[in-house]
């Protein structure tokens, strides 16, 4: 099955006031969105979309206007001949989605290698951007590249402002005009975090989660809430109870 979560982007910067009404158009028309946290599967060496055009009807006739992809670049990367393929499928499902009419975020998923030994890998990191971003340079429309979608753990903390500017220059390069998507990283502030001042086409994402009842619903990573059936926008039609036993495993 298929793990979709509400994205909802809270905050624009838009970094050089020639860029603001830029950066304010494009928030806009991304609005509300979904996730798909597994777009890709292996199979006997294949790479497969798990995302449909039904996917994508439904998702119109829900009112998103956005889908975001997050991806475990390093997890294919590592073997030539799944990167390839998974590039290709990711420009073919970029693509559909476009013409579907929905905006696209491509997001880095988090990369575990940062996290163990981040001097080691950083570099790997830069150079997967470089190759994703030489992929997609002649797509057109709204598509945002997702630096790292939730550099929560440490040594993202630490390194984060190195991260972004070794990697912007080399997105850069390639694709002047895209718009990039930098959230900030767990517990800081927006007054921390460090985009170059030469930057104009920034979106700074600041992850929010409330009502967890709600955004959290059917998850089994935060399962002291387990709750299932609520629609938005609310009210509910009945007070919220949480499920006993995760109340209990709460405690």
């Amino acid at each position: 099955m298929i793990r979709r979560g509400l994205t909802l982007i809270i905050f624009v910067l838009a970094l050089a006031k020639s860029a603001a009404n830029e950066a304010f158009d494009l928030n806009k028309r991304l609005s509300n969105g979904i996730s798909i946290e597994e777009a890709f599967k292996v199979s006997n060496s294949e790479v497969i979309i798990t995302f449909s055009d039904d996917d994508m009807k439904a998702a119109l006739e829900h009112g998103f206007k956005h889908v975001r992809i997050p991806v475990s670049f390093d997890q294919f990367f590592n073997e030539t001949s799944l990167k390839a393929k998974l590039l290709d499928k990711l420009k073919f499902l970029v693509d559909r989605l476009l013409e579907k009419g929905l905006a696209v975020i491509v997001a880095f998923e988090e990369y575990d290698a940062l996290i163990t030994d981040f001097d080691s890998n950083f570099q790997n990191f830069v150079n997967i951007w470089e190759q994703v971003t030489e992929h997609f340079k002649n797509v057109e429309g709204d598509l945002v590249f997702d630096l790292c979608r939730e550099p929560l753990k440490e040594n993202y903390k630490l390194n984060w402002t190195r991260l972004i500017n070794e990697t912007l220059p080399v997105i850069r390069k390639l694709s002047p005009n895209r718009f990039l998507m930098i959230t900030i990283t767990y517990y800081w502030s927006i007054h921390q975090l460090e985009i170059p001042a030469t930057e104009t086409k920034v979106i700074v994402g600041v992850r929010y989660g409330e009502p967890l009842y709600f955004t959290q619903q059917g998850s089994t990573d935060i399962a002291q809430y387990r709750t299932k059936g609520l629609v938005w926008p609310g009210p509910p039609k009945s007070v919220i109870v949480p499920d006993p036993e995760a109340m209990r495993d709460r405690e």
